[in-house]
């Protein structure tokens, strides 16, 4: 498996880069540089299809391997029953130290597609799966022992990120290695929004039965005018921390979310400068804090008896039908 796959890769993109097709990953393979399917400076607009049987693993070696299936006018990715895996690298004292470049997987396309994945031990410098300005939707897969330095999962621009049955585990031993993910990602998953006209039509984020280890916070969404947050869970370990952080959003929903395990963190949730922010059964355990909110965010707390509010000045606000107003703190109960 040592060989660099990437030449074989584009060979069998090239001749189908104009209509597109599948490509069946049925034994491991390895990958030590970017695969670019802009093949020979022309962008793939047809759909793609890279799929394995459950079995394959992709090594991302060297630290430079990754897919990048972006480019615009791209149409669509897809990723399927993959199991994409960082090179263990030598000398750094864990034996599941791995690194790639700046993302495993780099989207773009006008829809990128990961379900049935696994991604372990793989360390990028920015995100291990970057939606680019297109729609990334990752559905029933996992991500263990994985570090970035923005995020894991990031949408910059993304007109639309959706993320179901998806898990986050902070190390995780898989196929006879021991990944940790060495070092705190800012946080699981990142998005932020632009207000590019080209994607004003849709300007979402979607995140359903998605589970976060401890070691770092939820979610930062910024400046999205729709969010849809259920049956969500996250541990928070890092003092200071946040479980979900919305910024600038104009509307957002959060039903059914646990947050646990540290009771130093900042906050369960942050909300700055939002429009409308309902929060249905909020569950905090071990002590962790409040939802902060600031003056501008119009914030409805509903079903939630131990919810705890630490309000700016001037916030208005309505806890378990009981309005309030003003910067004190009040216990949903």
């Amino acid at each position: 498996m040592g060989t660099d796959w990437k030449a074989a890769i584009l060979a069998a993109v090239e001749p189908n880069k104009i209509k597109g097709g599948g490509i069946h990953f049925d034994q491991d393979i390895q990958i030590e540089s970017e695969c670019n399917f802009g093949v020979s400076g022309h962008v793939t607009y047809c759909p793609w299809h890279l799929f394995g049987n459950g079995e394959t693993k992709i090594v991302f070696a060297n630290g430079a391997g990754r897919l990048n299936v972006g480019g615009a006018g791209a149409l669509k990715a897809t990723f399927e029953k993959l199991n994409l895996i960082g090179n263990i690298v030598s000398g750094t004292g864990d034996a599941g130290y791995v690194s790639t470049s700046t993302n495993a997987i780099l989207g773009g396309t006008e829809l990128t597609v990961i379900k049935e994945c696994t991604f372990a031990g793989i360390h990028a410098t920015q995100a291990v799966v970057d939606g680019g300005i297109g729609r990334l939707i990752i559905r029933n897969s996992s991500f263990s022992g994985c570090g970035a330095g923005t995020a894991v999962v990031n949408a910059l621009n993304s007109k639309d990120l959706d993320l179901d049955n998806v898990q986050f585990f902070d190390y995780q031993n898989y196929r006879g290695g021991y990944y940790n993910k060495q070092g705190y990602p800012l946080q699981w998953i990142k998005a932020v929004f632009s207000s590019d006209p080209v994607s004003s039509d849709l300007g979402r984020v979607r995140l359903h039965n998605v589970r976060t280890d401890e070691g770092t916070n939820f979610c930062y969404i910024e400046d999205y005018p729709r969010v849809e947050i259920v049956d969500c869970s996250s541990n928070t370990a890092g003092n200071f921390g946040i479980g979900i952080h919305l910024k600038g959003v104009t509307k957002a929903d959060i039903k059914n979310y646990w947050i646990g395990y540290n009771p130093n963190i900042t906050a369960a949730i942050k909300l700055e400068n939002c429009g409308d922010v309902v929060i249905d059964n909020l569950q905090t355990h071990n002590g962790v804090k409040p939802i902060v909110v600031d003056a501008l965010t119009r914030l409805t707390v509903i079903n939630s008896p131990d919810a705890v509010v630490q309000a700016a000045a001037g916030a208005n606000y309505s806890l378990n039908g009981v309005k309030y107003k003003g910067s004190i703190i009040q216990v949903g109960r």
